[in-house]
């Protein structure tokens, strides 16, 4: 029951975070190219800036190793903090919407899905924002805790 309860909680949170966008009044969708997201990924940088700050706290020791697989249909993260390990498996989806982040609407894209922790059996919501994509690379922010968390991953 509880597993239930808590799929439940993320696919409403899922929701949720689908409707509260940074989005002019009617955000375009794009047809996709998801091929740019699909493969194996290791976490290469990561770092968070607080709203209020020109300060930006490094969290990249936290991420050591830790893996991002994206498949088609589902993606895996795998975890290796030894604090901490968890395998997280999931659904996803990759969108392009029109965003305002300093004034201006531009094209962003923007993932969301959830991920449910293989060990616990806890589902979590996942929203990345401003997804960019370089030849091997690709960055994506969280905006939470009242700042920025910015991931740079590399293709493996």
């Amino acid at each position: 029951m509880r597993t239930f309860k808590i799929s439940l909680l993320a696919l409403l949170a899922m929701g949720f975070f689908a409707s509260c966008e940074r989005s002019s009044p009617s955000p375009a969708v794009v047809p996709e190219n998801n091929d740019l997201i699909l493969g194996s990924w290791t976490y290469n940088k990561v770092t968070f800036k607080r709203d209020v700050s020109a300060h930006q706290e490094d969290y990249t020791d936290l991420y050591k190793g830790d893996g991002l697989e994206v498949f088609t249909d589902s993606m895996r993260m795998v975890i290796r903090n030894p604090e901490q390990p968890a395998e997280k498996l999931g659904t996803w989806k990759l969108r392009t919407i029109t965003a305002t982040y300093t004034g201006r609407a531009e094209q962003v894209k923007v993932l969301h899905g959830v991920l449910t922790n293989q060990t616990t059996q806890e589902a979590e919501a996942v929203y990345w924002e401003n997804i960019r994509f370089g030849e091997e690379k690709m960055i994506y922010w969280i905006l939470e805790d009242g700042g920025t968390y910015e991931y740079e991953l590399l293709r493996d």
